[in-house]
């Protein structure tokens, strides 16, 4: 079974390892895997993406992700939404001070 990997943008802050966008892209899945939702904000909303680590791997067979990881979608105040992934593929999201209404705070 193929598994999937997210690529952050080039230049999003993150390891050095991180591998790089492809020209003209969004970031997305390699090896035979799909993404299932890819978004594009324009510059001008000044939308950001902050993510610990380079890529994350997940196994659908054992339900883990590898390496665990933490990804921010933020705006141009530093309000937004944090996605936390444990290496047992468990996802939670928050909101650091509960800037954004229906998520709890961090």
């Amino acid at each position: 079974m193929a598994a999937a990997a997210w690529t952050p943008p080039r230049g999003s802050p993150g390891p050095s390892s991180a591998a790089p966008a492809r020209a003209g892209r969004l970031p997305g899945c390699d090896g035979g895997a799909v993404a299932l939702v890819a978004r594009h904000w324009p510059a001008r909303d000044r939308i950001r993406v902050e993510a610990n680590v380079g890529s994350m791997l997940y196994d659908p067979v054992q339900g883990t992700t590898s390496p665990a990881g933490r990804l921010q979608v933020l705006d141009s105040r530093g309000q937004g939404i944090t996605h936390v992934v444990n290496l047992s593929g468990r996802l939670r999201s928050c909101s650091p001070q509960a800037a954004v209404p229906g998520y709890r705070s961090c």
